[in-house]
């Protein structure tokens, strides 16, 4: 849009009229452009004069000429001139400003301002076919701008919302247009197309709303409108649209209804808005959105897509299930956008943990004997990790957010979904346990169980409880802790092993007959006994050769097996005399 203001004076043989007439000559041509011409009348002589005399004035004031004019002059009779300047000049201003007022036809013009005056078409002509702007008298040059581009505006766009009604031209910026979107957004939550607006902001959304037919604004709740879904909805049919809408589309079908010139960010708002009450999911080149487009970012290659939606049980189940397994939760209105939120959500923390997941599974299995559940599948720990790793496999393989709601309302297993949200949430932390064992050290205490002593009572206590651990589930115990305390507790057990270990064993008593007639006395037999009292493995002086082989060579290879597998540890070995000579009699305690 352009409007060519026109001087108030031209070269000697033109006039207001020859302008007129070459504005009149366009439109005879055929020219129809959103074009104004303000044509004003020329100064009179007298208003000619009085113009000139102000440019020289103003020529003398500006940097300091008068000094150069003036120069014989005294400094004190300089200022005396430039202040009679001054004041001639602000009186001249005033008096031709007020002659421009009546030149371009907003005051009422007196003969001694007007010399050569415009025609019978008016101060203002238009190149818009059928447009007769109007100049509002009384009022200023900047109003009468704004009005007479509001008035060709409105020639141009007859449907072109007013954002402005109370005249106080200030724009609409698009952070309005995000908030009043998103007052949109809420109302749509629950399906009811009501929310009630915060007072702060009602006046911008129904400074919005109204001028854009999306909906009603009272003194609190804002009701949206289904004026456009049916707008959209009937121009798709009429051009036998049929799948994905794509936005260029719906632009063409808005301006079609006699909808334009409106600011991209504005039309966007209104398909937005339509997305939201036909319930259709955003796409991009053909890949559907986890959220919609920001509005100035909506444009070619932006499509809006029918989804056919899962049924109402299943969405319900889908919902519980995805609050109870992973802790997520989204609104329980049966929307497109529900639905793709509630698929999104649940395949990126399934697609986050499904590695995790697995892992558990595959080293429950490698790691069975270890853990004393060999020959368990039936074991709740195991169960719950295959049937765990099973869902998040399952799950992470879906695309489409309908079938993964059904998907996850559908999944059955023998595990309660609490036990399952045990298993899927802890995986990382009990994979990263697992991982973090010392198998060999495992090893190396089981070779201490049964041996009936305080070492192997401590082992066959690791060992069962280690094995009870790892067969419940983890909803019912913890596994981590266990693990992290199986290598501390494993250590210890083995150091001490290795320490009773290098401690001299009793020889086997001396055979003792028992007198006849006392217990036992007619099968008496010799007894070799080995007694540990106090945690040491005691042998008399007599029995060092029997059973010194045998010691050293125990501790040689459960030291060497040891070492093997932790390089950097030291041993202590040591031996002790018990009594003054080994006179023969085993302690007992």
């Amino acid at each position: 849009m352009r409007i060519i203001l026109d001087y108030p004076f031209d070269e000697a043989d033109q006039t207001p009229l020859s302008d007129a007439a070459r504005v009149n000559r366009l439109r005879r041509d055929g020219v129809n452009a959103p074009t104004l011409v303000w044509l004003p009348h020329f100064f009179s002589p007298q208003k000619s004069a009085q113009l000139g005399r102000l440019l020289k004035i103003q020529y003398l004031l500006e940097r300091d000429r008068l000094a150069d004019y003036a120069g014989t002059m005294s400094e004190e009779n300089r200022v005396k001139v430039r202040h009679q300047l001054q004041a001639q000049r602000d009186n001249l201003e005033s008096q031709l400003s007020a002659a421009l007022r009546q030149l371009y036809g907003i005051a009422q013009a007196e003969e001694s301002t007007v010399g050569k005056e415009v025609g019978d078409d008016g101060h203002v002509l238009s190149l818009q076919a059928g447009h007769k702007p109007r100049l509002a008298g009384g009022a200023g040059f900047e109003y009468n701008a704004l009005a007479l581009a509001d008035g060709l505006f409105d020639s141009l766009y007859p449907k072109h919302p007013d954002f402005d009604p109370s005249g106080n031209r200030k724009a609409i910026t698009l952070g309005d247009l995000r908030t009043v979107l998103g007052w949109i957004t809420r109302a749509m939550e629950d399906g009811q197309r009501r929310v009630v607006v915060d007072r702060a902001q009602l006046a911008l959304v129904k400074r919005i709303v109204h001028p854009l037919e999306l909906g009603e604004v009272s003194d609190g709740p804002l009701n949206v409108s289904t004026e456009w879904r049916r707008r959209i909805e009937q121009a798709a049919r009429q051009h036998g649209a049929t799948g994905d809408y794509r936005i260029e589309e719906i632009r063409s079908w808005i301006e079609d209804l006699g909808y334009t010139g409106w600011d991209k960010a504005v039309g966007n708002l209104v398909i937005a808005t339509y997305a939201l009450l036909a319930d259709r999911a955003w796409v991009l080149h053909g890949s559907p959105l986890r959220e919609p487009p920001e509005l100035d970012k909506i444009g070619p290659g932006h499509a809006l897509r029918a989804q056919e939606l899962p049924s109402a049980d299943d969405f319900a189940t889908a919902r519980r299930r995805a609050a109870t397994l992973f802790g997520l939760h989204v609104p329980e209105t049966l929307f497109t956008r529900n639905v793709n939120r509630l698929a999104d959500e649940v395949r990126e923390k399934a697609a986050g943990l499904e590695g995790a997941g697995a892992g558990v599974r595959r080293a429950l299995e490698r790691h069975a004997a270890a853990l004393g559940i060999d020959g368990r599948p039936d074991a709740p720990r195991v169960t719950s990790g295959r049937d765990a790793a099973d869902l998040l496999a399952r799950l992470t393989a879906m695309r489409d957010s309908t079938g993964l709601v059904q998907e996850l309302t559908a999944a059955g297993y023998g595990t309660s979904d609490e036990v399952l949200a045990a298993a899927i949430s802890s995986a990382p932390a009990v994979l990263a346990a697992l991982e973090r064992v010392e198998w060999t050290l495992l090893d190396s205490v089981r070779k201490f169980t049964g041996r009936g002593d305080p070492v192997g009572n401590q082992a066959e206590s690791l060992v069962d409880d280690l094995a009870a651990a790892a067969a419940a589930d983890q909803f019912t115990r913890d596994l981590v802790p266990v693990l992290e305390g199986l290598g501390r507790r494993a250590v210890a057990l083995v150091n001490e092993a290795a320490r009773l270990a290098a401690v001299p064993t009793p020889a086997p008593r001396d055979p003792i007959v028992e007198p006849a007639g006392e217990p036992g006395g007619e099968e008496a037999a010799t007894v070799a006994r080995r007694e540990r009292t106090g945690g040491r493995t005691r042998i008399r002086a007599s029995a060092v050769e029997q059973e010194l082989a045998r010691l050293v060579a125990e501790l040689d290879g459960g030291i060497r097996a040891y070492a093997k597998e932790h390089p950097a540890v030291e041993f202590d070995v040591t031996w002790t005399v018990v009594g003054d000579d080994g006179a023969g009699e085993d302690t007992t305690g």
